[in-house]
């Protein structure tokens, strides 16, 4: 060690040349690490939620609760399957065992088992979340008229027809996973049947029901006896009023039909109101995306607002819609890192302005000089090993940053002690360190020791203290 400390302390350039290298490293690693909220971890939990409007809370627990928990009886890497129903609503939450070395496996059979459940004919098939830390939403957009405090069927489409755009631009933006809604409504066809129309043509219910199911097809019927197989697919879906208002619900040979529209209205609509939602006093539709786990959250934020700013520019200007940012995760990630910037630059200034009183100029400057060093090299190194900027790995930053500048001083000090005995400048530097460096290796190693229980915490907030520990070690290696 004495040899190594004696060969950089001649080389001057060198040493001058390895810390300017490495604050410049520091520098590019900054830019490509990922910025997030929280590191990536993989909660034990499964959330399954299902849809049925209109069902009531026992026809929720008895048509899809019962079967989705029967489902997934037996499947292994399950710990506890909790459920609630409501009206129109089911939400279930599955415990996965975090020991389980198949963690994958087992949430695609969970996946393939909701999936393989018999569900009513009006009922979408329930969604399937595994929840990450870092898969979360990241920005609310709202989109909502100027001054209109309740909106109009028409306006309404109009406006959904915008969010819909500026949805579709957002999903093909780098880093992003999802785009959910809020206060959307969906469009259905309401048909009005005429009880008397029914008497005076002699047609029943069941009669208008069968022509309906007729005409409005999706299904595959077969395969083409070709090279490749082809897939063959009926489609015939009519979703617009007036061709529904056209199909034939009776005819006879002389060419007299009976159509939907002589037997009832036909109108497209909008789902009833359950709530209204409002930014400023206007009624509107939020667009809430959400992040995938790989990407940094400033990064994809950044991407999502250039797009936005575009779309606002070429599509919102001089038709009354205004587009605004309701939710951003990404400032409290560019508060921190301006806060820890700010901090360990005020640390550094109180610092040097503090050796300054007790040791000489030179010393004092390379004391505080431990500060930068060490997190440009943590800079470095941490990616290395998987790390991303967080609140946790922020966090660790802020434990260790004074325990850095107490070695700093002890060699200092030791050196200059030296120094004053007698010693030159260059046998100072070399015998003072030299001296110290076996009780601040102890030292540090105690220091890490006290951290490794961490590794050893159970559950969520285990889970994310696991990742303070390799921060510090490496702040204070």
């Amino acid at each position: 060690m004495k040899k190594l400390i004696e060969y950089f302390s001649e080389k001057h350039i060198l040493t001058n040349l390895f810390v300017v290298a490495t604050l410049i490293g520091a520098v590019y690693f900054w830019n490509s690490t990922r910025k997030e909220e929280l590191p990536n971890i993989d909660y034990d939990v499964v959330r399954v939620s299902a849809y049925y409007p209109g069902a009531t809370a026992e026809n929720m627990d008895s048509l899809v609760t019962r079967n989705i928990e029967n489902a997934l009886d037996g499947i292994d890497g399950i710990i506890s399957v909790s459920s609630t129903s409501g009206l129109g609503s089911a939400s279930l939450s599955v415990e996965l065992d975090p020991g389980s070395p198949e963690r994958s496996h087992v949430v695609s059979d969970i996946s393939d088992a909701v999936a393989a459940v018999d569900y009513p004919d009006a009922m979408d098939l329930p969604r399937v979340m595994e929840f990450k830390s870092s898969r979360f939403s990241v920005l609310d957009l709202a989109i909502s008229y100027t001054g209109v405090d309740v909106m109009s069927d028409e306006q309404r489409e109009k406006l959904q027809n915008v969010t819909d755009m500026l949805a579709d631009r957002i999903k093909r933006v780098s880093g992003v996973s999802e785009v959910g809604y809020n206060a959307y409504m969906d469009k259905f066809v309401e048909i009005n049947v005429r009880p008397e129309k029914l008497v005076y043509f002699d047609i029943t219910l069941s009669e208008i029901t069968s022509a309906l199911k007729k005409s409005i097809i999706n299904q595959p019927i077969g395969a083409l006896s070709d090279q490749a197989l082809t897939k063959i697919k009926l489609e015939s879906e009519v979703t617009d009023p007036a061709q529904l208002g056209n199909i034939i619900i009776r005819s006879n040979f002389e060419g007299n039909m009976i159509r939907l529209k002589d037997l009832a209205s036909v109108e497209s609509k909008f789902e009833n109101r359950n709530n209204i939602y409002k930014v400023d006093g206007n009624e509107a539709v939020v667009l809430r995306v959400t992040k995938s786990s790989g990407s940094g959250i400033i990064e994809v934020v950044d991407r999502i607002n250039s797009v936005t700013d575009e779309f606002a520019k070429t599509m919102l200007v001089g038709n009354g819609i205004m587009l605004r940012t309701l939710e951003d995760q990404s400032t409290g990630v560019r508060n921190r890192l301006s806060i820890i910037s700010s901090n360990g630059l005020m640390g550094f200034i109180l610092v040097v302005l503090v050796l300054f009183a007790l040791l000489d100029a030179k010393s004092s400057f390379w004391v505080g000089m431990s500060i930068p060093f060490t997190m440009a090299a943590t800079m470095i190194i941490a990616p290395l090993f998987g790390q991303t900027i967080n609140n946790m790995t922020l966090a660790a930053v802020i434990i260790v940053m004074g325990m850095i500048v107490d070695n700093g001083i002890v060699v200092a000090e030791n050196a200059a002690r030296l120094a004053h005995s007698g010693l030159s400048l260059h046998r100072s530097v070399v015998q003072g360190t030299s001296e110290v460096v076996s009780p601040i290796v102890a030292s540090i190693a105690t220091t890490c020791v006290a951290f490794i229980p961490l590794y050893f915490f159970q559950g969520r907030y285990g889970a994310l203290a696991a990742f303070l520990p390799p921060v510090i070690f490496i702040m204070l290696g």
